[in-house]
């Protein structure tokens, strides 16, 4: 091979090395575009799911959660609504927050003397677990204007009262809002439906 040939192929060599020509730049960005354009509203559902799924899970989880305490510690257990997350001073849209105590005289209103330790004393309701606010701007409306339910010792409903929360998101669209019922015996069931 002959000098001459050595520097043209160099030359090609540089030439492939140099990238993208603004054609193929151009062609890469529109299937880029298009590709994206599908994937977009798959994602943004995806994400909604996520957060609905996320928030059922929460109140699905302080319910079961107060049931099996009441259960646990023989004794009645509340879950209501609440802004201060010391107090039931919410009301039917629980998406502020919810606490759950130990309820001794069954009432549904938290009852302490606002001692130190008011988890000592068999006298004053006790905190178990508080909540914080639902996220991603959901509402959960509870159907009954009920801003608590309370559990037996044996983990049913006390007075058997109907008990519905509906959970609905502010992009809701068809199926995606949920409804956690408890029947009078404290089971849990979680239904589908549509949005007001």
């Amino acid at each position: 091979m002959t000098q001459t040939q050595q520097t043209h192929r160099q030359t090609d060599s540089r030439r492939q090395l140099q990238g993208f020509t603004l054609l193929e730049l151009m062609v890469t960005v529109i299937i880029l575009g298009i590709i994206s354009a599908f994937a977009a509203p798959s994602f943004n559902n995806l994400m909604r799911d996520t957060r609905i799924d996320a928030n059922t899970s929460k109140v699905r989880g302080a319910l079961t959660y107060a049931r099996s305490e009441a259960v646990n510690l023989s004794s009645t257990v509340t879950v209501c609504s609440s802004t201060d997350y010391e107090s039931c001073g919410g009301d039917e849209n629980w998406a502020t927050g919810w606490i759950v105590f130990l309820d001794l005289n069954a009432d549904g209103d938290f009852d302490d003397d606002s001692d130190a330790n008011p988890c000592e004393t068999n006298i004053d309701d006790c905190v178990l677990r508080v909540w914080d606010p639902l996220g991603s701007g959901a509402s959960l409306i509870e159907t009954n204007d009920e801003d608590s339910v309370t559990f037996s010792e044996q983990g049913a409903v006390v007075a058997a009262t109907a008990f519905s929360l509906d959970l609905t998101m502010p992009d809701c669209a068809a199926g995606d809002r949920r409804t956690l019922s408890l029947n009078a015996i404290g089971r849990l069931q979680v239904s589908t439906g549509d949005c007001p």
